[in-house]
This record gives C-alpha cells, sequence and structure tokens, in this order.
C-alpha cells in the first residue's frame, strides 16, 4: 500500500514539473529593442543565410537599431520561402499574453499583384509528438496571421484568427503607407474553447471586428505552446527581392507593458533647443537629439520665404550641437527648421543688433 501510494505521489510530481518546464520556462514579461549586433538566445531563425535577418543602424523605431528581414527568391526554408525569426514564450493554455512590436515596409519594396498576400507575422504551433502527432500528419495552420496585401490601388495590412476548418475568418484590416512605422499590439487569451479571444491595435488605435475589437473563439489545436514567428513569408513565384525592418518586441501582462509608445515615448518627441534667442549678435547655439544615424536637413528663411541656410549634414546617433553666425544677418524674425528621418522640428528666431 505504502509503495503504490509512493508511486503515484511521484507520478504526480513529475507531471507538475513537466508542466513548468514546458509552460513557465519564461516569465511573460521580455523585452528586445534590437540595439545590438547579437539578439536574445530566445530567438531562433528561419532562413536561407545569417545575413538575411540582422541589425541594422539606419533605421530604427527608437533606440540605436533594428532588425533588416531581407527574402530573396529562392530563399526556401522548410515548405516556404521565407526568413522569419521565431520567438516562443510558453504561454500556457487559457493564459492572457500581451504582444506588441513595430514593424516598417521601406518606400523600394517591390509590391506583386495576383500572388496572394505576404505573411509579416504568424502564430503557430508544433505538433504534440507525445500523442502521435508528426509534421507529415499535423495539417494545422496560422492560429492569427498579420499580413501585407496590395490590389493594385491601395496596401492593406490583415488579420486573421481562428483554427482551419472550424473558425478561421478575417477580424479587420488598416491601411499600410511605405516608409511609416506601425505599432502593433496584440491581446490574445489562449484556449481550445470559445473562451479564447484575440484583439489587435495598430498605432493606437483599435482593429474593429463588425461591431466590436475582439473576437472569440479557440485558437489552440493542442496542448503545446504556441509560437510567434516575424519577417516575411510569401508566395514562392515572387520573384523580387524585398526586405522590411522590425524593432521594439515586448510580451508582458498589460498594454502599457508591450506598447512602444508608453515604453518609449520620450525617444519619439525629441527636443530643439535654440539659445541665446533672441540673440543680439551672439552665436546660437541649436541643440537636439539623434536616435539613430541619419541625414538631416537645416534650414533658415526670413518673413518673405527666402532661404538664408538649406543644407544637409549626415550625422551620427546621439547629442548634436550646430552653431548658426548671426552676424552680416539683417535683423528680423527667423524661421528655423530641422528635417529629420521621422519628425521635423521647427523654431522662431529673433536677431537684433
Amino acid at each position: 500500500m505504502n509503495g503504490r501510494r509512493y508511486t503515484i505521489v511521484c507520478f504526480l510530481f513529475g507531471l507538475v514539473l513537466f508542466s513548468i518546464h514546458t509552460y513557465a520556462q519564461y516569465p511573460v514579461y521580455f523585452e528586445e529593442r534590437f540595439d545590438q549586433l547579437s539578439f536574445s538566445s530566445r530567438w531562433k531563425y528561419e532562413r536561407a543565410t545569417p545575413s538575411r535577418i540582422k541589425f541594422d543602424a539606419r533605421e530604427a523605431r527608437a533606440g540605436k537599431g533594428c532588425v533588416k528581414v531581407t527574402l530573396h527568391p529562392g530563399d526556401d526554408v522548410g515548405r516556404g520561402n521565407r526568413a522569419e525569426m521565431k520567438f516562443s514564450n510558453y504561454d500556457a493554455p487559457e493564459s492572457e499574453v500581451w504582444y506588441g512590436w513595430s514593424f516598417m515596409i521601406p518606400e523600394d519594396f517591390m509590391d506583386t499583384t495576383g500572388l496572394g498576400a505576404q505573411i509579416l507575422a504568424q502564430f503557430h504551433m508544433l505538433p504534440d509528438f507525445e500523442k502521435g502527432e508528426t509534421w507529415d500528419t499535423y495539417d494545422a495552420e496560422p492560429m492569427i496571421v498579420l499580413t501585407y496585401k496590395y490590389d493594385g490601388s491601395s496596401r492593406l495590412g490583415k488579420l486573421a484568427y481562428g483554427l482551419k476548418g472550424l473558425n478561421k475568418r478575417g477580424v479587420g484590416t488598416f491601411d499600410i503607407t511605405k516608409g511609416q512605422w506601425y505599432d502593433v499590439v496584440w491581446h490574445i487569451k489562449w484556449s481550445r474553447t470559445e473562451a479564447g479571444f484575440f484583439e489587435a491595435w495598430i498605432n493606437g488605435e483599435p482593429v474593429w471586428s463588425g461591431d466590436s475589437y475582439r473576437t472569440y473563439g479557440p485558437n489552440l489545436y493542442n496542448a503545446v505552446s504556441p509560437y510567434l514567428k516575424l519577417g516575411l513569408y510569401r508566395n514562392k513565384a515572387i520573384n523580387s527581392v524585398n526586405s522590411i525592418y522590425i524593432d521594439e518586441f515586448r510580451t508582458g501582462l498589460s498594454f502599457e507593458e508591450v506598447s512602444v509608445a508608453t515604453n518609449d515615448s520620450a525617444a519619439y518627441t525629441p527636443v530643439l533647443k535654440v539659445y541665446p534667442n533672441p540673440s543680439v549678435g551672439q552665436p546660437i547655439r541649436i541643440q537636439f537629439n539623434l536616435e539613430i544615424e541619419q541625414q538631416i536637413n537645416l534650414r533658415l528663411w526670413n518673413n518673405l520665404g527666402q532661404d538664408l541656410i538649406d543644407r544637409n549634414y549626415e550625422l551620427a546617433a546621439g547629442p548634436q550641437l550646430l552653431w548658426l553666425d548671426p552676424r552680416g544677418t539683417e535683423p528680423g524674425l527667423y524661421r528655423l527648421e530641422l528635417q529629420m528621418k521621422h519628425h521635423v522640428l521647427r523654431e522662431k528666431v529673433l536677431i537684433i543688433h
């Protein structure tokens, strides 16, 4: 009797350990700002060569850099033409998790029509190998998908949710402009029942599905934890070389924990300081900060719209200081403008002698 009881206790303890290893190996909160050459070991890669997914210091939503994902024709990995980063958070069934990140489709992205949408983000699941499922017998599509599609006149981001053959459906669209960053927030309750749900925000605005922005229904095929893939996956017939940019990835337990705007608001409101202002003939200091290396344009013009200065500078990331010499300039009110990659800063400058 004691031996049988001991066997049962050990078996239950073993199940607890297995559950902890499967669903709670890492804390829910995670942040990857992609500000350095190497990324967290939590990322796995599906790419033809290492150069297809790499650090990029010239483009960034915030901070010092981001990820540049590039896909070539013939970059076939597994069953498709893809370059994707894979993140496993070991979310347990019935858990609620928030995800946030930013993406940008650059202006030189070559659009195609008639060859389907291109996948930018997707949640997948592994087969349940303990129950005999294999990749050959496991016929499951991604449960949550973000795609990009150009139809000849408009560029749209599209969201789809649900399980293949059960409740898979579109849940909303939003317009995409090339060269603009988009901040994504997803809130998911993982479940194999109708208690599961999904809701999404783009740039702080909810993506609506019908009369609600929350979509209910099952989103798990089995008891294995889902994993997220970010990057590019497309029809093999597309023959262009394209890139996208990804930045500011977070997981957490609230909108505030994962929102780019919440975590990096200071990075998106650069401050321009011009002094002395008014200037009585003294050199004028122009101070500002750059989050990434970039070219900026400095303009100074008078009330007649005549340019006194129109000059480009190639500047590294960090604090910046430029000087303006007012000697020989007519007294009066002038407009100063700094054109940055993602911001335009303006200030009135008064020069008196």
